[in-house]
């Protein structure tokens, strides 16, 4: 079930399986990870799950398509990132494609031009090509939450 509640109210009391603080790509994807699970979550935003950061990105997000390559793509994340972990970065560049294959298949508008932003030696980046991909991939994020809304195994509640 989703709805919005005043937790100044003691007329809410509920019991889920985990805590999710932020609306967020990180916490709806979260929210989403554990309800296939049948583990019930809930989302705690400071205002609505409107109102957050992912919703104002404006870039878009990196991933390798042929003919580029891991390696070139985690070397030009260390080199701007100055600070990253190498072995997390060569994580999540590995696993960058299968995340742009699951938001394309969940209705992510993406363009179908890749460009090529900071810190990047090729074209890699995914976007919406009108400046909203943040808020286009939290609409997409948020529509595939709420499709727990109705399942039995799981509630999701934001």
């Amino acid at each position: 079930m989703i709805f919005e509640v005043d937790l100044g109210s003691t007329d809410y009391i509920e019991e889920h399986d985990a805590v999710i603080v932020g609306g967020g790509a990180a916490g709806l994807r979260s929210a989403i990870s554990l309800a296939e699970r049948g583990i019930s979550p809930i989302i705690l935003t400071k205002t609505t799950v409107d109102e957050c950061a992912t919703a104002w990105a404006q870039g878009g997000l990196a991933a390798v398509e042929p003919p580029d390559s891991f390696e070139s793509h985690a070397q030009d994340t260390l080199k701007a990132g100055h600070y990253c972990d190498p072995l997390m970065v060569r994580e999540i560049v590995q696993q960058a494609p299968a995340v742009i294959d699951e938001l394309r298949s969940w209705g992510m508008p993406f363009s179908p031009v890749l460009h090529r932003e900071g810190g990047h030696a090729v074209a890699r980046v995914y976007n919406t090509g009108d400046g909203a991909t943040g808020a286009a991939m939290h609409a997409v994020l948020l529509t595939r939450a709420k499709k727990w809304e109705s399942k039995s195994q799981s509630t999701l509640e934001l």
